[in-house]
């Protein structure tokens, strides 16, 4: 495991592909959390990792300024997603519960047309 800024770690699985070693001062400016959503605008002078208190999981998904960027977990609970950007999206995408829905609604109206 390696340490993680001033509080955190990773594990080592999820060091790889990291190029950025050197701790940079990074500021939050805003951030904006919903259930689904979450928006944090930074002003950091170099690339660097941000640690988000969400559970880690696989249908989180995270943009920085647009671009497509890796989450990893750290101190196995949490999300870091790589930044050396202005504006980080983390979006819950779960397309799967479309499709339940869409099932389920079905199922419904064949229950309700056999009842009538």
């Amino acid at each position: 495991m390696a340490a993680f800024g001033d509080f955190g770690y990773l594990p080592d699985e999820a060091r790889a592909g990291i190029q950025h070693t050197n701790q940079s001062p990074i500021k939050i400016v805003s951030t904006r959390f919903t259930a689904h959503k979450v928006e944090i605008v930074l002003a950091a002078q170099k690339p660097g990792l941000v640690l988000i208190p969400l559970s880690y999981y696989l249908l989180w998904r995270a943009c920085a300024d647009g671009q497509s960027t890796r989450l990893r977990r750290a101190d196995y609970a949490f999300q870091a997603p790589s930044s050396g950007r202005t504006k980080v999206t983390v979006v819950y995408e779960n397309y799967q519960w479309y499709w339940d829905i869409a099932v389920s609604s079905l199922a419904l109206c064949t229950c309700l047309a056999a009842w009538f």
